[in-house]
């Protein structure tokens, strides 16, 4: 390939597009019309003799080699920011930058309402968008910049390649139904046992932590249904005599929502720490450095 005929433009433009899948999006972020992101792309696509993008429902997805080259054409605007150009400013007031949150759905509902008012206080003009990645989708997302965030319990990301920051400490709790045979008013370890329960197993790893715990103690889970989100747990548990253990601010969103009843574990469980998570490669970046430091005065507090 002939460097001469690489417009370094379309870097940004090829990172914008990766992180919006959206040619209309990235558009926006970057002030282009329609026809000049359509452009671009076509001239990107002639460049790597590749598509680069295609199209799956209302999103553009990166082919195989849109994704090899995420991280080393990320890392050439990082340091041209840092290195050549300097720290840009960022105004969260002018911008049209999204931003990618990793979280569970009960974190969305936890979180999001709270972060959502105070962007609109500020007149803030970000927008955001959130999923839950598998451990390793999600390291890649962080590595690559189509992530930024991630937020809950993620213990894969401990590591060198990310930075973390404690929001508060967290347990775990019983949530069941109001008249629940195997609860009957009071929650002890034998009923606990004997009680049928559905777990959530989201790729964030509540409930990986909490059988590690269990199993260490030897006691028995009696396990009949698993799901993959806590909000499936309002209808199953109000519904149904199957109990769940969950983290306590899961446990009071289903409370408000489902009208389930909060028990105490009946044993001594250890507490677990809930953070937020970025790649050490955007750790200077004035857009990231604004926004984790904004969810992080919001949502910290001393436990």
């Amino acid at each position: 390939m002939d460097l001469h005929a690489i417009d370094l433009n379309l870097i940004t433009i090829f990172d914008a597009l990766l992180r919006n899948r959206s040619v209309t999006l990235a558009g926006a972020e970057l002030g282009l019309s329609q026809p000049a992101m359509s452009y671009a792309l076509a001239k990107m696509r002639r460049t790597f003799s590749d598509p680069l993008f295609f199209r799956v429902g209302n999103e553009m997805e990166p082919t195989a080699l849109a994704i090899q080259l995420a991280a080393p054409l990320r890392e050439v605007i990082e340091t041209l920011r840092a290195d050549v150009f300097g720290r840009t400013i960022f105004d969260p007031r002018t911008t049209t930058r999204g931003f990618n949150y990793c979280m569970t759905d009960i974190a969305e509902s936890y979180f999001l309402p709270g972060l959502i008012s105070e962007l609109q206080r500020q007149g803030a003009r970000v927008t955001l968008r959130t999923a839950l990645l598998a451990p390793t989708v999600l390291k890649a997302g962080l590595a690559t910049g189509e992530v930024d965030f991630a937020v809950g319990i993620f213990p894969d990301l401990d590591g060198p390649d990310h930075f973390q920051q404690t929001l508060y400490e967290s347990r775990f709790v019983c949530v069941g139904r109001s008249g629940n045979p195997f609860v009957k008013g009071h929650l002890t370890q034998r009923r606990f046992i004997d009680a049928p329960q559905v777990a959530v197993s989201a790729p964030a790893r509540s409930q990986q932590i909490l059988e590690e715990i269990l199993q260490r103690l030897d006691i028995q889970q009696t396990i009949l249904l698993r799901v993959q989100n806590f909000l499936a747990l309002i209808e199953i548990v109000s519904k149904t005599d199957l109990i769940a253990v969950v983290p306590v601010e899961a446990a009071e969103t289903l409370q408000k929502i489902g009208r389930l009843k909060v028990y105490p574990l009946p044993f001594n469980v250890p507490g677990f720490t809930i953070k937020q998570y970025w790649h050490r490669r955007y750790n200077n970046d004035p857009g990231n450095c604004w926004l984790r430091e904004l969810f992080f005065r919001l949502f910290q507090r001393n436990s």
